[in-house]
This record gives structure tokens, sequence and C-alpha cells, in this order.
């Protein structure tokens, strides 16, 4: 349960989780770059001018000068497409680098994973070891202050020196001290347990499991651990990720001493007046069409 916890609340481990949806989404971003680049526009514009001339509607000279008064308006839509037609396949070794660092980063949680579990297990049988501790010392308290029984009645009746008594009530003060010092030692080990957990307000739960038993390291095979750490633990799983993320990388460099060819293909309706009567105008009766072909050399 302890551990449970940790995975759903550690904010290291959910920071490290959402790691995960980044190197996703920078995979989607990856296949995104196959897909042609959409754009889209609607334009309305409309204006008013006063110009002073010698001159009538014909061009011929006048006496003096008139100003005339002009207005003009204007309405557009189109769309727009283009798309990397060849880049020397930068874009396949992208998209498998994105892949690659996408599978370091799910072995790299994993990896934490492996490690907050350990790190729950230590804490826990820690605290354990602690609220322990505080049923011995006060074991030894409750001997501490049997003995002090004995030596006060032995004082009675004179068996016994007053220095004895005064030794025994010292020894049970040191045990009363070690017993607070034992508590304080397991509410400290509990709230560090908390803290790793990631949970808040107090420490106010108990702890169930009993410490696991004890094994003889000796009885482990160190070529089967060896060789299945190499298969499958996450720091080989990251390396190995990683190696092939820089390899991709590298190759598209490397493509990019290849030329880009890029298609364009593009769609618009316009139409202009004087006045403002084109303004708001949304089906525009004259019409474009264009395509072209790029090619960009490095």
């Amino acid at each position: 349960e302890a551990q449970r916890l940790a995975g759903l609340f550690n904010p290291a481990y959910r920071r490290m989780q959402n790691d995960v949806q980044v190197a996703d989404a920078n995979v989607r971003q990856s296949y995104g770059r196959f897909l042609p680049s959409l754009s889209t526009d609607l334009r309305f514009s409309g204006g008013n001018s006063s110009t002073v001339t010698a001159t009538d509607d014909f061009g011929q000279p006048i006496t003096g000068t008139r100003r005339v008064e002009t207005e003009s308006s204007s309405a557009s839509q189109g769309a727009g497409m283009s798309m990397t037609l060849f880049d020397g396949r930068a874009n396949f070794r992208n998209l498998a680098a994105s892949k690659a660092q996408a599978v370091a980063t799910e072995s790299r949680v994993a990896q934490n994973a492996n490690q907050l579990r350990a790190q729950v297990a230590r804490e826990y049988f820690n605290a354990t070891r602690a609220e322990q501790r505080i049923k011995l010392e006060e074991t030894l308290l409750a001997s501490r202050k049997d003995a002090l029984a004995r030596t006060e009645k032995l004082l009675t009746v004179a068996s016994s020196k007053y220095v004895d008594v005064l030794s025994a009530r010292v020894d049970v003060a040191t045990a009363e001290q070690a017993v607070d010092d034992a508590r304080g030692q397991a509410e400290k080990a509990r709230l560090l347990l908390k803290q790793i957990m990631g949970v808040e307000g107090p420490a106010n739960f108990s702890l169930a499991t009993a410490p696991p038993p004890i094994f003889d390291p000796a009885t482990l095979s160190v070529d089967q651990l060896v060789t299945q750490a190499v298969v499958s633990a996450p720091s080989v799983l990251i390396a190995e990720a990683s190696l092939r993320a820089a390899d991709k990388q590298a190759s598209a460099a490397r493509g990019s001493r290849w030329p880009t060819l890029t298609g364009s293909m593009s769609y618009g309706r316009s139409t202009q007046s004087r006045g403002y009567g084109a303004f708001g105008e949304i089906n525009p009766p004259n019409r474009s069409l264009s395509f072209g072909l790029g090619v960009s050399l490095p």
C-alpha cells in the first residue's frame, strides 16, 4: 500500500511520468512532418482617400482645383497547401529518433519506479525497526523500574545502601530518556516515509507488513543476474535507446546535404469595387489557382 501511494503521489515520480507524455507528443510531431501544411484566410478591407486635383473626370485641365473623394473595398478568401516531397529522408530518421527517445523515457520511468519501490521499502522497514525499538526500550524501562523497586525495598531492611538506590534511579531516568528518544526516532521515520509517499497530513498509519526473511546472496547465480540485467535492466535499455536516437539524429544531419523538394498549391477568390460594396462579400466572383514546385540547396 505504501508503494502504491508513492506511485500515485510522489512528486519526483509524477514529474518523471509527465516526461512520457512529452515524448509521445514528440513522436506525434514527427509524424506530423509528413503531412502537408494547410492555411486558410478570409479578408475584408475598405478605404477612403481624398485627393486634390486640377483636372476633371476625363483628365482635362480645369480652372482652379477640386477635391476628389474616393471610396474602395475588397474581399478575398483562399486556402493554401505546402508539403515537403523530399528531404534526404530526414523526416524518417527524425521519427525513428523520436521513437527511440520515447523508449528511453519509458525505461527511465521504469528505472525510477524500481528505485522508488526500493526506497519506500527501506524507509518502511526502518520505521518498523524504530517501532520495535520503542517496545524494546519500554521493556528495559520496566526492568529498570522493577530493579529500583527491589533496591528500595532492600534499603528499608538495610540490605542495600542508599547509593544503590540513587544508581537505580539514574538507570530508570536513562531508560525513560531512551524511550523518549526511540519514540522521537520512530516518529521521524514515519514522517520520512510519509514524505517519500508524497501524502499530506499527520503520519497516523500502522505498519502491518513484517520484515522480509533474510536470505543468503551466495545462493544467487552471478552469471544469470548479469544475463538478465543486460537484457532487461532499465539503465541498459535507456543507454541502448539513447544510442539509437543519437544514430538516427546523426543520419538526419547527414541527410541535410541533399536538396529539399517542396510542392505547394493555393486557391483563392477575390473582388474589388468602388465604394464599400465588397466589404463583407462572402462569394467573390474572381477565382485563382496556383501551384508550384521548389528546390532548395543546402
